[in-house]
């Protein structure tokens, strides 16, 4: 093993421009992770939150379904520890989960032994849905700005509601949402209580992102739970 690796190492070192080649790679893949996830250390309870978000999926869904919403449960936790810390949603987080989604979407329209036809109509059918949730929310945002004077939500919100929106159908975009606004609006509650407002801003994807995933989780368990019963 040793050896196999020292081997390895020195055709490496033989050609520079190898060498060259795999170092470049290696800080992209530094900057990407960097960008993703933030330079702060991970903490305890991010770990158990991660680690029970993919027990939670795996344990209670099909293993197509649990793998796809296992993935999606660690880009939501992404998403709420930057959103957290710095107001700001990552733009390859929003990705991945638009990504995830549309391939969880193509895996199961082969299974079902869809044709190529219908699955790209069953793509497009889902990303009209998401574009769709992305422009009522933008809206909504444009909304509150006209009314009150004050950027209600950023882009990044935005782009986050399209791309759960993949996952969710109309129905289901529309319950998010309302769990989303639920919550913030009970912190909102609460820090008013407490007289430890932030000048009223509230990281909003923090709180969809979960929301959203929740969201999904429940339809997909209730969907097995009505098929297995009839």
């Amino acid at each position: 093993m040793n050896t196999a690796k020292a081997n390895a190492e020195e055709a490496v070192d033989r050609h520079p421009a190898r060498r060259r080649f795999f170092d470049r790679v290696w800080q992209r893949v530094m900057t990407f992770s960097g960008e993703l996830c933030g330079t702060a250390p991970v903490q305890p309870i991010e770990i158990a939150a991660g680690s029970a978000g993919v027990v939670a999926a795996l344990a209670t869904l099909d293993l197509n379904q649990g793998s796809f919403a296992a993935a999606w449960w660690l880009l939501v936790l992404v998403v709420i520890r930057n959103d957290l810390a710095d107001f700001l949603i990552p733009d390859e987080a929003s990705g991945m989960i638009a990504v995830l989604g549309l391939a969880q979407i193509a895996t199961l329209s082969v299974m079902a032994g869809q044709s190529a036809a219908a699955c790209l109509t069953t793509l497009g059918a889902v990303l009209s849905g998401g574009l769709t949730a992305a422009v009522f929310l933008w809206l909504v945002g444009r909304g509150f700005r006209a009314i009150s004077g004050r950027e209600g939500l950023g882009f990044g919100d935005v782009k986050l509601m399209g791309a759960s929106g993949i996952w969710l159908g109309v129905v289901q975009q529309a319950v998010a949402l309302e769990l989303a606004a639920l919550a913030a609006l009970a912190i909102v509650l609460v820090e008013a209580r407490n007289d430890t407002r932030r000048g009223g801003v509230l990281p909003f994807g923090a709180f969809l992102a979960p929301a959203a995933w929740l969201t999904h989780m429940a339809h997909a368990l209730s969907s097995d739970w009505l098929g297995g019963a009839s």
